[in-house]
C-alpha cells in the first residue's frame, strides 16, 4: 500500500495522500472511511482503487467486529462486481476470507429498530382507570363517519318499445326499397320488350335500314333499361340490409313484450301473450 522509492522514503500517490497520513499517525479506521470513497470512485485511476480498497478492507478486517467485516465484505463485493479492475491475490483472499460471514443477520435488528412507534388512537384520552372516550366524560358523541358512495354511471339503454319502433321503422323502409326495386324491375322489363320489337320489326321488313324515329326509341329504351337496372340493383340491396337489420329487431323485441307487467285495482299479476 504504502510505496517505498530506493531513497528509501515512504511515497504514496496524490490522491491517496490523506489515507496514507491517516495511517502513518496510526488510524487505520480513520483510513479506511478516507479510502472507501476512492475506492468506489469509477473515475479514479484502476491502481488507486486497489490501493484504496486494500486499505480499507484491511483495516475493517483488523478492527474485528462483525459490522466492520460486513463493510469490508461489501466492498470487496463491489470492487469484483465492476470491470476493469485488477484482481489481485491479497483481495482473493481477503474475500474469501469474508465469504462465510453473515452479514443479513446485522442488518435485521437495525432494520426492526427503524419501524415508528405506534401512535395513539385520536379521540380516546388515556387515564390509569383505563381509557374514556369523549361521551363518558360528558362531551356530545362524536359525529359518525360518513360514507360517500361514488355514483356508477348508467349506460344508455333503449327500451323494448324503442326497439320495436325502430324495427318497424327499417322494415317499413326495407319494404318500401322492395316497391322501388320491383318498378324499377317492370321499367326495366317494359324498355327491353320495346328494344325487341323495334329489332323484329326491322328484320321482318329484310333487314331494312333503321329509320331516324326508330333508331332514337332503340337508344332511349336501352338507356332506360340500364338505367333501370342500375336502379334495381342499388334499391334492392338496400332493401335487402334494412330488413335484415330490421326484422331481428322486431322479432325480440315482440318476445320481449310478451311477458308484460300490470295493475289492475288492487292486483298484481303478469300477463303472458304469444303470437304464432
Amino acid at each position: 500500500m504504502l510505496l517505498v522509492a530506493l531513497s528509501g522514503e515512504p511515497t504514496c500517490p496524490e490522491v491517496l495522500v490523506p489515507v496514507c497520513q491517516a495511517l502513518a499517525a496510526g488510524r487505520p479506521l480513520d483510513a479506511a472511511e478516507l479510502a472507501e470513497p476512492i475506492a468506489r470512485d469509477a473515475f479514479a485511476a484502476p491502481q488507486d482503487r486497489r490501493a484504496a480498497t486494500a486499505i480499507a478492507v484491511g483495516a475493517w478486517i483488523d478492527e474485528g467486529s462483525p459490522a466492520a467485516r460486513c463493510k469490508a465484505k461489501a466492498l470487496l463485493t463491489d470492487y469484483f462486481a465492476a470491470p476493469g479492475l485488477p484482481r489481485t491475490p491479497a483481495l482473493e483472499r481477503r474475500r474469501t476470507e469474508l465469504a462465510l460471514d453473515d452479514c443479513e443477520s446485522q442488518l435485521a435488528p437495525n432494520a426492526t429498530s427503524a419501524s415508528p412507534p405506534p401512535q395513539p388512537a385520536i379521540g380516546v384520552a388515556t387515564t390509569p382507570e383505563g381509557p374514556k372516550s369523549a361521551a363518558a366524560e360528558g362531551g356530545p358523541p362524536p359525529p359518525p363517519p360518513v360514507t360517500r358512495t361514488t355514483p356508477v354511471p348508467r349506460r344508455a339503454k333503449i327500451s323494448d318499445s324503442g326497439h320495436l319502433a325502430l324495427g318497424g321503422t327499417l322494415v317499413g323502409l326495407g319494404v318500401g326499397f322492395g316497391a322501388v326495386t320491383i318498378g324499377a324491375l317492370a321499367v326495366l322489363g317494359h324498355e327491353m320488350g320495346v328494344g325487341r320489337d323495334l329489332v323484329a320489326r326491322v328484320r321482318e321488313d329484310g333487314d331494312r335500314k333503321w329509320t331516324d324515329a326508330e333508331a332514337q326509341r332503340f337508344d332511349e329504351a336501352v338507356a332506360r333499361a340500364q338505367q333501370a337496372r342500375w336502379l334495381a340493383l342499388g334499391v334492392g340491396l338496400a332493401g335487402a340490409a334494412t330488413l335484415g337489420v330490421g326484422i331481428p329487431l322486431v322479432v325480440s323485441a315482440r318476445r320481449a313484450l310478451r311477458l308484460q307487467p300490470y295493475m289492475r285495482g288492487g292486483a298484481a299479476g303478469v300477463i303472458f301473450s304469444g303470437a304464432f
